[in-house]
C-alpha cells in the first residue's frame, strides 16, 4: 500500500504496525457491505477520534505559548480543526485515492477524507507509543497547525 510512501513523504513519519494505516483509511461502512475488505464496520471512527483530540490540543497548546486571547483561540481551532481544512489537506496529499469507502459513495466525501487524516494522526499515536512529540511533528508537517496558512 503506498500509504506508507505518502506518511514518509508528506507527514515524515513511518509506521511500524502496518495495520494502523489501513484501519484509519477505512470508512465507516465498507467492510460490512465489499466481500475484498477486512475490518471493524465502523472503519476509522475510533482513530480518528483520537486524531481530533490530538489536533485540538497541538492548535490550543501552540496559541497558549502566544497568550493570545481564548476567542482567538478558538477562532484558530475553528477553522485549522475543520472538515473542510482537514479535507483540503488530504486532497492535496493525494489521500483520497487510498481511502477504501462504501461502494455506494462515489467520491469520497468531505467528511470522509476529515476522518481519515484524523485517524491517521490518531495512528501515529498509538503506533509511536503516545509519543506526543512525534505527534505534533506529524501535524506541523501535515500544515494543520496554527502557524500555517
Amino acid at each position: 500500500m503506498d500509504i506508507i510512501k505518502f506518511f514518509e513523504a508528506t507527514a515524515e513519519y513511518a509506521f511500524k504496525d502496518q495495520s494502523l494505516p489501513k484501519e484509519a483509511l477505512l470508512a465507516a461502512g465498507a467492510s460490512t457491505c465489499r466481500k475484498d475488505v477486512e475490518g471493524d464496520p465502523r472503519g476509522n471512527k475510533r482513530l480518528a477520534l483520537i486524531g481530533d483530540a490530538l489536533i485540538r490540543l497541538e492548535l490550543v497548546d501552540q496559541w497558549h505559548t502566544t497568550g493570545a486571547s481564548p476567542g482567538t483561540t478558538q477562532k484558530v481551532i475553528s477553522q485549522k480543526a475543520s472538515n473542510k481544512n482537514l479535507e483540503k489537506i488530504g486532497r492535496g496529499a493525494g489521500l483520497a485515492r487510498y481511502i477504501i469507502s462504501h461502494p455506494a459513495q462515489k467520491h469520497v466525501a468531505r467528511t470522509t477524507l476529515a476522518s481519515a487524516v484524523e485517524a491517521l494522526v490518531g495512528a501515529v499515536w498509538l503506533d509511536s507509543s503516545k509519543d506526543y512529540a512525534t505527534v505534533r511533528r506529524v501535524v506541523r508537517a501535515l500544515n494543520i497547525d496554527p502557524t500555517s496558512r
